[in-house]
């Protein structure tokens, strides 16, 4: 579109020069720039960049409603709606959480995948049954090898449907409905094996080495069944060895249970071995606590914005009062590092091992509507002291660092004497009764 001048011949002369010399001209009033419209030269842009602006609450809100109003009138409704922005802008929310979080982990918790923030009411329910010790799917503990598509059965848990139709520690599984796993992403594979209550699914497995080697079918159906958090056994020296793999409801009967078999046998001391603990529930931790600790002693306290604080503590009456020995690792995450802060704190419990992972968060779930469920890491954990260990660790009273931690072979088996951690273990009690 052309368009005719009103400025007078001196002027444009004025203008040309200020040009040539990168002046701006200050005659009369300033003019809007010329909309830009065409075909732009691409650029790298990162948004990103612009989120690390170091705006004020009132300018990032102003920014947010200014940005709203433009992208719904100049986009068109034609292409995006109302409700794509609010998701959009929740999306945003939760990653902002996220990226504001990670900033306050340790390198151990980056390492880990990334948290759903916002989950399903069956995926939420699947989380409360984690915690309850319940799990839904085949009950097969593998390493996957995807070079080779396989995965090799590490552990099947007892009562599992993988236990139930045969699947044996050492089994290779090749396909799942026929369809195999070479180069597939870890995701994809999980995915295969998981699924609701009650669905089939078919396991190509491999059994046996060479010429001996098998290949069969083994039919499966996914079911909810209980897992066990807890394996004790009597050592030769007298010393009762309770491991455990995670926390959840039913752990404290449990430990208990253990406990009190391991009596029977001879064990008039014990070592908690919490190497490797997920950690898990918050309140059932307490509850194993309680065991060992007097009535009224505080076992944790949780800080909760926008709920408050609150000092969980022992209310049972103390139920194992022998000598103790609290085994860490640098794998000891969570709410097994509450546990293992709460004993050495009250001096209950003489604690070896490696500095842990320093996790001293907890996620809980939040429901938005009716099929929706907010999943936020957003509880503080303290020790009874009042001290945070996030992105620090628990400080053993001995460290003692190992190149690999030697775990038992087999349900119920205690570490042997290769176990440097437990030896010395053993060697505190017999110093301490000396």
């Amino acid at each position: 579109m052309r368009r005719t001048s009103q400025a007078l011949p001196h002027t444009s002369a004025l203008l040309a020069f200020v040009a040539v010399f990168g002046l701006m001209p200050t005659l009369g009033q300033a003019q809007a720039p010329e909309p830009v419209k065409g075909d732009l030269a691409a650029r790298a842009s990162s948004i990103e960049t612009l989120l690390e602006s170091d705006l004020s609450d009132a300018e990032a809100a102003a920014l947010f409603v200014q940005l709203r109003k433009l992208l719904l009138e100049r986009v068109g409704s034609d292409v995006v709606s109302d409700a794509d922005l609010y998701l959009g802008a929740m999306h945003g929310m939760l990653q902002a959480v996220n990226e504001r979080q990670d900033a306050l982990s340790g390198p151990l918790e980056l390492a880990l995948p990334d948290e759903v923030m916002v989950v399903t009411a069956e995926q939420a329910a699947q989380l409360r049954r984690d915690l309850q010790g319940q799990m839904t799917g085949i009950g097969i503990d593998f390493r996957f090898f995807p070079d080779h598509g396989v995965l090799y059965v590490m552990e099947v848990l007892d009562g599992s449907p993988g236990d139930k139709g045969g699947i044996r520690p050492g089994d290779r599984i090749v396909a799942v409905d026929g369809v195999g796993f070479a180069s597939a992403p870890v995701q994809l594979v999980l995915d295969s094996l998981q699924g609701s209550e009650g669905s089939p699914l078919s396991l190509t497995v491999m059994r046996g080495e060479g010429n001996k080697a098998a290949l069969f079918n083994v039919p499966v159906v996914r079911s909810i069944f209980p897992v066990r958090s807890t394996r004790a056994e009597l050592t030769p020296d007298r010393v009762g060895w309770l491991q455990l793999s995670q926390l959840h409801s039913g752990t404290p009967a449990e430990v208990l249970e253990e406990i009190t078999r391991l009596r029977k046998l001879g064990a008039d001391r014990f070592v908690l071995d919490l190497r490797g603990c997920q950690g898990g529930d918050v309140l059932a931790m307490a509850g194993v606590a309680d065991l060992f600790l007097p009535p009224s002693a505080v076992v944790v306290r949780l800080v909760e914005p926008g709920v408050g604080e609150q000092d969980v503590v022992a209310s049972q009456p103390q139920s194992v009062e022998e000598e103790m020995v609290v085994l860490v690792n640098r794998w000891t995450q969570g709410a097994a590092e509450a546990l293992a802060i709460a004993l050495q704190e009250h001096a209950r419990a003489y604690v070896i091992g490696e500095a842990t992972m320093g996790a001293a968060r907890a996620e809980t779930l939040i429901p938005l509507r009716d099929d929706l469920v907010l999943r936020l890491d957003s509880v503080r954990m303290e020790s009874p002291t009042g001290r945070s260990w996030q992105g620090r660790g628990l400080q053993p009273d001995q460290p003692v660092e190992v190149q690999a931690v030697s775990q038992p072979t087999g349900p119920g088996e205690a570490p042997d004497g290769f176990d440097q951690q437990f030896q010395m273990a053993v060697h505190y009690f017999q110093t301490a009764r000396e």
